[in-house]
């Protein structure tokens, strides 16, 4: 598994998650269980790679959340700056971005 770990340090836990959710499905993403983890996900992986994120609480005034995306026939792929999958690459990495200037 290589995904890429965010770390929200935030004022209000569940304000800022749910902020969060409501940024993820006007994106498009739709929150799913896939084995026995709650996603984000957007996608089916017919043209472009599904994109992915899950949203923990470990304590209290911090949520981890991880992205990656799963190009078809390929395992998880971290957000970097590789060149496999660099559309939905830079496409998760704008949805990270307008998390985290819309998160504190």
């Amino acid at each position: 598994m290589s995904r890429t770990y965010i770390q929200f340090n935030v004022q209000d836990t569940q304000q800022a998650y749910g902020k969060m959710c409501y940024i993820l499905s006007q994106n498009g993403f739709k929150n799913v269980v896939e084995k026995n983890e709650n996603l984000w996900k957007w996608g089916m992986g017919l043209l472009t790679a599904p994109k992915y994120i899950r949203i923990d609480i470990p304590r209290d005034h911090v949520i981890m959340v991880s992205a990656w995306i799963k190009p078809f026939m390929m395992g998880e792929m971290e957000i970097d700056n590789s060149f496999v999958g660099l559309i939905p690459k830079e496409e998760m990495k704008s949805v990270i971005r307008v998390l985290q200037q819309n998160i504190f």
